[in-house]
């Protein structure tokens, strides 16, 4: 089953909307929430899918928040993928969060946030912290 993200205001409408609908609210047209909520769901893509290099970059950035309890830095990431460059993390990391794997805070040390994560897959390399 492909994962779908939804903001908060969009959780909080479905809440909002499924506890009406159960509590039989007569001012709500029930056709109407489930058209919109359907048309939510149509307009939420399923998660794309990871290039190899995006997969190691998001095993080992989460493999790094269990084991430290925090992100890794763009720096220590390199490092422990073997890139020679930051600009190489950053421009993986930006893909992971168009795709909705990560968010990225900006101008907070160590602010990455995995979001979702696909079945480990199976790299031919071990990545370790």
């Amino acid at each position: 089953m492909p994962s779908i993200l939804l903001s908060d205001s969009e959780c909080e409408f479905i809440a909002a909307t499924l506890t009406e609908v159960a509590d039989g609210d007569p001012n709500r047209d029930r056709e109407a929430i489930y058209r919109r909520l359907a048309a939510m769901f149509r307009r939420k893509r399923a998660l794309e899918p990871l290039t190899l290099h995006q997969a190691k970059l998001l095993d080992y950035v989460a493999d790094y928040l269990d084991l430290h309890g925090y992100a890794p830095n763009y720096e220590e990431i390199a490092h422990g993928l073997g890139y020679r460059s930051g600009a190489t993390v950053h421009e993986h990391l930006q893909n992971l969060q168009r795709k909705g794997y990560v968010r990225i805070l900006f101008n907070e040390a160590r602010g990455i946030t995995v979001l979702a994560r696909p079945p480990r897959a199976n790299l031919s390399e071990t990545v370790s912290p």
